[in-house]
């Protein structure tokens, strides 16, 4: 049952992403590299896109761009107008598919995307890439998978009990709309364990994996500078709240971005990528923008 229901669900969200971009205008002058492989097993979504600002081969500042989807929908080419607009501002934007669930539970996709984050590091320069300047974003279920990068990064605990940790520590990461609990979904609406018990995977509440479901990173840590963003209509704007809370009482800094309802677009979930020619969206991306712009070396 829980596979009919990720299936309908994936191909509802599909239909209306292809009308979606279909109406978008593409943005001129970038180029994209398509289907680079991250991993050497054949499977189709081991594989990640470069867009670049035309005219400019590097080495370039980058992007790790992580899309989300519900763990369960979407692939490289799902932010691909939003990345466009990013690559505008000189940046390099490496979009990365990673397996969905059924075939992956979201701790096989954090692997997924650790796996990324390390070919990336290891073979940036070949790649055109800045190694000195590497940033991390990811939007709704990819801002949780962002989040397990870091705390596999930064914690020897998380890196143990995932079995990998990311080889380098990012300039800084943006998670928009991110969906930083997990925990919270499944009982939070009528079935979720249908659609959402295939993400948890075996063993689901029970599973020693399922502590990685919440965001619960401890003080001290030396962790990159954080931006979150969200809305008043996100519909996970309390998990981006919520998050951001957490991490000022645990003694960080991160910063917020947080839309209200007095905007000429009604803005919703992941607004400023699924719309980014939006005027909100163009300012949001361009916060985005000068945020990281700020820590580059």
């Amino acid at each position: 049952m829980g596979r009919l229901v990720i299936k309908i669900a994936n191909g509802l969200i599909g239909a209306s992403d292809k009308k979606r971009l279909k109406a978008q205008e593409v943005p001129s002058g970038c180029v994209v590299t398509e289907g680079l492989r991250y991993l050497e097993d054949g499977d189709p979504f081991h594989t990640f896109n470069i867009t670049r600002p035309q005219g400019k081969e590097g080495p370039l500042p980058a992007i790790l761009d992580i899309h989300g989807g519900a763990w369960i929908y979407g692939d490289r080419n799902l932010n691909r107008n939003y990345s466009k607009m990013l690559a505008l501002g000189g940046y390099a934007v490496l979009d990365a598919s990673y397996r969905i669930a059924p075939q992956a539970d979201f701790v096989e996709q954090a692997k997924d995307v650790i796996a990324f984050i390390n070919y990336v590091a290891s073979h940036a320069k070949e790649l055109g890439l800045d190694p000195d300047n590497l940033f991390l974003t990811g939007d709704s279920s990819g801002g949780h998978l962002c989040y397990l990068a870091l705390e596999a990064y930064y914690r020897p605990e998380v890196a143990k009990l995932l079995g990998c940790k990311p080889d380098i520590a990012f300039n800084a990461v943006c998670f928009t709309c991110g969906a930083f609990y997990l925990k919270d979904l499944p009982d939070a609406y009528p079935c979720g364990w249908l659609l959402f018990g295939k993400i948890a995977g075996k063993g689901r509440t029970k599973s020693p994996y399922w502590s990685l479901a919440a965001l619960d990173m401890p003080a001290g840590l030396p962790l990159p500078p954080m931006l979150l963003n969200s809305c008043e209509d996100d519909f996970l704007r309390e998990q981006t709240l919520r998050a951001y809370v957490a991490l000022l009482n645990a003694g960080y800094r991160p910063e917020l971005i947080y839309r209200d309802r007095r905007t000429e677009h009604q803005l919703r979930h992941v607004y400023n990528i699924a719309e980014p020619w939006w005027s909100e969206s163009k300012e949001t991306n361009g916060k985005i923008l000068a945020f990281f712009d700020k820590y580059k070396r």
